[in-house]
């Protein structure tokens, strides 16, 4: 009993360790791999909530790119307007962003 315990502290001190190694990467695909691994060894916290919503937002501004970069081939200012509100609705501020920003504005 007292083997099992400490096997499952051990796993979940590890699981731990690779939740805040995925933070600080900010890293869609370790955080993925982190998250499952809290999840198998009923890893809780906020460590694990922090992780959660930074893979939300993660994949948020992956799709906020992608719809940035369709908006910019289209040349349209509808689409980039949209893309561009979803660039800001989940604090995407890249280059493509300011790209973006100068096309609209010229298209206008």
């Amino acid at each position: 009993e007292a083997q099992k315990l400490l096997e499952l502290l051990q796993a979940q001190a590890e699981a731990a360790k690779m939740l805040r190694e995925a933070i600080a990467a900010r890293d869609a695909a370790m955080l993925e791999a982190a998250l499952t691994t809290a999840k198998q060894v009923s890893f809780e916290g906020q460590l694990l909530v922090d992780a959660e919503q930074l893979r939300q937002t993660l994949i948020a501004q992956q799709q906020a790119a992608a719809a940035l970069s369709a908006a910019l081939q289209s040349n349209s200012m509808s689409r980039l307007a949209e893309a561009l509100d979803q660039a800001s609705r989940c604090g995407l501020n890249t280059g493509q962003v300011q790209v973006a920003q100068r096309r609209l504005e010229g298209l206008r």
